[in-house]
C-alpha cells in the first residue's frame, strides 16, 4: 500500500467502528503505542450530539480526541478550548424551514420521526428501514422542489438525517483540515455506514472502512491502492488499518491501560 508520507489527522466514527460491537481497549493500547511524536491529530466524527458523544467516549474509555465532529457533521468542537466552531456551522445559513422539511419526509410513506434529543436546529432527523436508492433520490428532489438547499443522509439501513446542504462528515472533515492546513493526503479516515462515504470521498485520504460497511464507503473513495477494508469488525479492525498505513507496528508489545468499564447501551449513530 502506497504511503504518500505521514498521516497527520485520524478521524474515526464511533458506532460500529471504534465503540462496537468490540470493545474499544484494542484501539486505546494502539494508539498509546504511536509515540508523541508521531501520534496524529485525533478526530472523533459521529451522528451523536455532542452532549451525548461526550459521554459515550468517557465510557467507552477511548483518548480523549483533540476535536470532535457531532450531528452528522453539522458541529466542530475543538476539545481542549471547550469550544464550538460556530464559523463552520454559520457557512449554512439560516436554519433549514422545519415545517417544509416535515412537509417533504411525510410525503413519502414509512418514514417515522425519531426522538426529540436527535434533532437540532441544523439536523432533521427520521427513520426510514430499508430505503433504497430511488427512494432517497425522490426525497432529495421533493426537497429541491421545495426550494431547500438540504441534503439528504442514510445510514444503517435505517437512520434518515437532513441536513443544510454545506452540512456532512466530509464537508465538516474537509473544512477542519483547511483551517488546520493539513492536505487531505495526510488524513487517515474509519467508518462503518453511509454516513461516513462522504468522509471517504474527499479526495487523497487514506481509509478503513468496517467489514460491515457494505458498498457506500468503497464507492465513495477515489483511490483503491489507499482503502483498506479490515477483517475484524470494531476497534479490533481500526487497528487492522492503523497497522496497514503504517501508523503502529504489529506485534509491538501493547502500553498498558487503566480499567475497562462496561458500556451503556447503544443510542444514536
Amino acid at each position: 500500500m502506497s504511503r504518500p508520507g505521514p498521516i497527520r489527522l485520524f478521524c474515526s466514527d464511533l458506532d460500529g467502528t471504534l465503540t462496537g460491537p468490540a470493545p474499544a481497549l484494542p484501539f486505546v493500547r494502539a494508539w498509546r503505542q504511536i509515540p508523541l511524536h508521531r501520534r496524529p491529530i485525533l478526530v472523533y466524527s459521529t451522528g451523536r450530539q455532542a452532549e451525548d458523544a461526550r459521554v459515550w467516549i468517557n465510557a467507552s474509555g477511548l483518548p480523549r480526541a483533540d476535536y470532535l465532529i457531532s450531528g452528522v457533521g453539522t458541529a466542530i468542537h475543538d476539545v481542549a478550548q471547550r469550544r464550538e466552531l460556530e464559523e463552520f456551522s454559520r457557512r449554512f445559513g439560516p436554519r433549514l424551514d422545519a415545517d417544509a422539511v416535515r412537509a417533504c419526509v411525510r410525503a413519502e410513506p414509512g418514514i417515522l420521526p425519531q426522538a426529540r434529543r436527535f434533532n437540532r436546529r441544523y439536523k432533521s432527523a427520521w427513520h426510514w428501514p430499508d430505503a433504497g436508492k430511488a427512494d432517497l433520490d425522490r426525497l432529495q428532489r421533493r426537497l429541491e422542489q421545495a426550494g431547500l438547499r438540504a441534503k439528504v443522509v442514510f445510514s444503517l439501513w435505517r437512520d434518515l438525517d437532513v441536513l443544510p446542504a454545506g452540512a456532512g462528515k466530509g464537508a465538516a472533515l474537509a473544512w477542519l483540515c483547511r483551517r488546520l492546513r493539513i492536505p487531505l493526503d495526510s488524513v487517515l479516515v474509519a467508518g462503518d455506514s453511509g454516513n461516513d462515504a462522504a468522509m471517504f470521498s474527499l479526495p487523497g485520504v487514506r481509509t478503513v472502512a468496517m467489514p460491515s460497511s457494505g458498498p457506500a464507503p468503497a464507492e465513495g473513495h477515489s483511490s483503491r491502492s489507499s482503502f483498506y477494508r479490515a477483517r475484524s469488525p470494531g476497534a479490533p479492525g481500526v487497528v487492522e488499518g492503523l497497522a496497514a498505513h503504517g501508523l503502529i507496528t504489529p506485534g509491538r508489545p501493547e502500553a498498558p491501560v487503566g480499567r475497562c468499564f462496561p458500556l451503556p447501551p447503544r443510542r444514536g449513530r
